[in-house]
């Protein structure tokens, strides 16, 4: 046969296998092909092969931890966003319930904190090792579900279990077993006919089990304390909703429990508790306090209105003041800001202020100066200016000032300029107003007007028998004189020179002139100021009041006339 021929039937019949090889050859030979084909059968591969045993997680739990912790190294937000919508609500609901448990406690001892009931469990709580919070517990409480188991039938497989954050609890899938065994136990032994079960386990002398079943699940509430009948209600009725709602999950349980998580918020209902209700009674102590307390803040409110009070007052005591008006009472920062009108002469407001024993330091004063004209100021303001003796009274009304009793004439002189001066004086009545001065000039002007100093005929010089006279005229001019220049009362002593009627009218004129002058001059030789006296001669025929009346002796003398302005 032709060569030809032979590579054409060669190819004829190996051709297909020929193929078939190079393209296998290909597919090992190319790692993308051969990863892309594993790709497309692992799935399947993985889901049958974990089917059979558990070698193929444990073979792969090495590599994912791995993978995992590399995964948390490099970015761990990402695992916080994962599993954070399911830690999530149980962190916040642990929280929440650790809180609540804390509170009640919490609230049960302080309510027994303080009576004497709490401190009789305080002794006991000391003598027993146990809690204070324990034994009021244990005093209060009617019943508590501690723990909530709901059980698989079938297998006795916890497929959840509910416990409080405070509580102690065994190891659940060991007390689901345990009450498997025991409910089998009362089944086998017990039950004649049907189906009979065991739905109360008393353990000790305040605990017991509440158990109720329907056909596939069980549902046990560990309790303390004596519950009400209607919590046997309320579990069955959590069991055949239960029952109802996870009926699928219940035909094919294998040992997963995971799918019955989403049942805590309904057996959470479960874990409740009841106390005792007492009567609301405050300790001894609670109410010494509270009395004490209220008497504090009674007091503390009194004290306030007081000195309130005692403020108002005052502002209302200024005001009826004379020569005080308030305008306006601020009040900041505690302290008082007081703004009005003030009479120089009216009272002292820190005076008045002093007077309530309210403190100066709480005040700031804001016055401005105005003149009040009432009576009783006006008055004020003229004894501050006039500054009276004590001997000196005065009176004022509608105007009119009225100076009585007895005075300095210089005080005198001065109070009547000072007084015109004064507001609101229209009038000055110094009629009841004494001049001791003056009275005292008058005085010595009336002694020495009786003084008379006799000379012989025809003579005009002194003789012995008028040294005595003369001694008091000289010593009743010098008072005179020096009340003068002390008061400034105008006195002048005019010495009057007489003679009788003998002799001629001019010798006689000579004659009386030359006897004053000599008397005069003598005044002036013993002290007398010159400027006081004056020396006149009168003739007897002068026929006035001047000339003395009698005999001739009596014509021929001097006599002195006082003259006083005041």
């Amino acid at each position: 046969m032709p060569s030809e021929d032979l590579e054409t039937l060669r190819r004829l019949l190996i051709a297909p296998e020929r193929s078939a090889l190079t393209d296998l050859r290909h597919r090992l030979d190319t790692p993308e092909v051969r990863t892309r084909e594993m790709a497309r059968h692992l799935p399947d591969a993985i889901h049958l092969r974990g089917g059979d045993d558990q070698r193929l997680g444990q073979a792969l739990q090495p590599t994912v931890e791995q993978a995992l912790r590399q995964s948390v190294r490099r970015n761990p937000q990402q695992i916080v966003d994962a599993i954070f919508p399911v830690m999530g609500p149980a962190i916040r609901r642990a929280i929440v319930s650790t809180l609540m448990g804390m509170i009640q406690s919490f609230n049960k001892v302080i309510d027994h904190t303080f009576t004497l009931r709490g401190i009789k469990w305080r002794i006991e709580a000391l003598t027993t090792g146990r809690t204070f919070a324990e034994v009021v517990l244990l005093h209060t409480l009617i019943y508590q579900v501690e723990q909530v188991y709901l059980i698989h039938r079938a297998s006795g497989l916890v497929l959840e279990h509910i416990v409080p954050p405070d509580a102690i609890a065994q190891d659940p899938d060991l007390i689901s077993s345990m009450l498997t065994a025991i409910q089998d136990f009362v089944r086998d032994s017990f039950a004649s006919q049907g189906e009979a079960s065991l739905n109360t386990l008393r353990m000790g002398a305040d605990r017991s089990i509440w158990i109720e079943q329907s056909t596939e699940i069980s549902l046990a509430a560990v309790i303390r304390g004596t519950p009400p009948v209607d919590l046997r209600t309320q579990l069955r009725e959590i069991l055949e909703s239960v029952q109802v709602t996870h009926a699928a999950l219940l035909d094919s349980f294998a040992g997963d429990n995971r799918g019955f998580a989403d049942l805590r918020p309904r057996l959470d209902a479960c874990i409740q508790a009841q106390f005792q209700v007492e009567e609301r009674r405050l300790a001894p102590l609670t109410v010494v306090l509270l009395l004490l307390l209220a008497g504090a803040v009674a007091w503390g409110s009194v004290w306030l209105w007081q000195r309130e009070q005692r403020w108002h007052h005052f502002i209302e005591e200024l005001n009826q003041e004379q020569g005080l008006v308030v305008t306006r009472v601020d009040r900041r920062d505690g302290i008082r800001h007081i703004y009005g009108l003030r009479d120089p002469m009216a009272a002292s407001p820190q005076a008045l202020l002093a007077a309530r024993e309210l403190p100066s330091d709480k005040v700031v004063w804001h016055w401005r100066d105005y003149h009040d004209l009432s009576p009783e100021l006006t008055l004020r303001r003229i004894r501050q200016r006039l500054a009276p003796p004590k001997s000196v009274s005065l009176a004022f009304t509608d105007g009119r000032l009225k100076i009585s009793g007895f005075a300095r004439h210089r005080w005198i002189a001065t109070a009547r300029q000072m007084a015109a001066g004064v507001p609101a004086v229209t009038s000055i009545d110094m009629a009841a107003l004494k001049d001791l001065d003056l009275i005292k000039a008058r005085t010595e002007a009336d002694r020495l007007a009786v003084k008379t100093i006799y000379f012989p005929l025809g003579a005009f010089e002194i003789d012995a028998d008028n040294a005595s006279i003369l001694s008091d005229v000289v010593a009743t001019l010098k008072h005179l004189a020096t009340l003068s220049d002390e008061t400034g009362i105008d006195i002048h002593v005019t010495i009057l020179g007489h003679t009788d009627e003998s002799g001629t009218r001019a010798k006689n004129l000579i004659l009386a002139q030359r006897r004053a002058e000599v008397v005069r001059e003598h005044c002036i030789r013993q002290g007398v100021p010159a400027h006081h006296l004056q020396a006149i001669g009168v003739s007897s025929h002068a026929a006035d009041a001047v000339a003395p009346t009698g005999d001739d002796q009596l014509l021929r003398s001097v006599t002195f006339r006082v003259a006083i302005n005041g």
